[in-house]
């Protein structure tokens, strides 16, 4: 029987933005081990072997959902209105700026690329995001761990400008994100009074670690190695605080909102270990180690148990993709 007959849509129809967020932090997984195996700058095989499992899932990723945008562009506005179509399409973006970084040192002109293709697309995703926002009823305004992702995301791409050489880019970029994430912390931190995550969506609130940590490791490329440190010790503060509430973080079961915990963790594990050998110290070094094992067996459990979701159908359902 076709699909008219049966009332299927196509597979390729609903494809859901929740299956990048897992890849991000696959991808940023790599970076860990890059760091941890070889120091910053090198390229060994563990972290390779990583890298190129992320880019090739991100290739499937894209396709699937550039069919479906081929279908009916205007899909992607729909897939912003829930939080897992907004946490994946940025971190379907923010997955490009890692990609970039992963050719840097063996295709420099592609990186080039997928850099600022990625820089145009997120440019587009703010926009596209204060437009919703605007338009949307006040309780829908609500600032969440997302704003992160969306506003804050750009610090990802020093990671790949530096070594092309876009300095000056990115000192504006780290100056920008600071100041963006504070903000954010600062409404999540008011809204925190009154509102409460219901327990499903409670996995989001570990993103507030991303900024932390990329802010950190930028400092770093960019020789603030005071700021570099002081987020360090932050995010010490922070790992400790999610480790102490992470029974309630997770008490829902696993849903695919846990897609949001790989690429803070991961990014964390990296800031610490750079800090770890930027300072000489086995405190960062072996906190950077010990959070980088946990990523190593959790991030590819999620992107497995997301993925499997995806090819069995439930992942749409569950997360309110749009269809085209």
């Amino acid at each position: 029987m076709t699909n008219a007959e049966t009332g299927k849509a196509p597979f390729g129809s609903r494809v859901p933005p929740a299956i990048f967020p897992p890849i991000l932090g696959l991808f940023a997984l790599a970076n860990g081990w890059r760091v941890a195996v070889g120091g910053a700058g090198q390229t060994p095989w563990l972290g390779q072997i990583v890298a190129t499992i992320a880019g090739l899932m991100l290739v499937v990723g894209l396709a699937a959902y550039g069919r479906k945008l081929l279908r009916r562009p205007s899909v992607v506005l729909e897939d912003l209105t829930v939080l897992p179509g907004r946490a994946g399409i940025a971190a379907m973006i923010l997955s490009s700026y890692l990609l970039a970084g992963v050719l840097v040192p063996i295709m420099p002109e592609a990186a080039h690329i997928v850099l600022w293709v990625g820089v145009g697309a997120h440019v587009m995703l703010v926009v596209a995001m204060i437009v919703i926002l605007f338009s949307s009823a006040p309780e829908a305004r609500r600032v969440t761990p997302i704003f992160h992702l969306h506003f804050v995301g750009f610090i990802v791409t020093p990671q790949a400008a530096v070594p092309l050489g876009y300095v000056g880019f990115s000192t504006v970029v780290f100056w920008v994100s600071l100041v963006l994430a504070v903000l954010i912390w600062l409404a999540s931190a008011y809204q925190a009074r009154t509102d409460s995550f219901p327990g499903p969506q409670r996995p989001l609130l570990a993103i507030h670690l991303a900024p932390l940590a990329l802010l950190g490791s930028v400092a770093l490329l960019l020789g603030y190695e005071t700021i570099a440190l002081a987020a360090g010790l932050l995010l010490i503060a922070a790992l400790a605080l999610l480790f102490v509430r992470g029974r309630s973080m997770l008490e829902a079961g696993f849903t695919p909102m846990w897609g949001a915990l790989t690429f803070p963790l991961a990014s964390a594990a990296t800031l610490l270990m750079m800090l770890g050998y930027a300072e000489g110290s086995w405190a960062f070094s072996i906190a950077g180690l010990i959070t980088l094992i946990l990523v190593s067996v959790l991030n590819p459990y999620i992107a497995m148990r997301v993925w499997q979701a995806w090819g069995n159908g439930k992942l749409a359902q569950q997360t309110g993709a749009a269809r085209a």
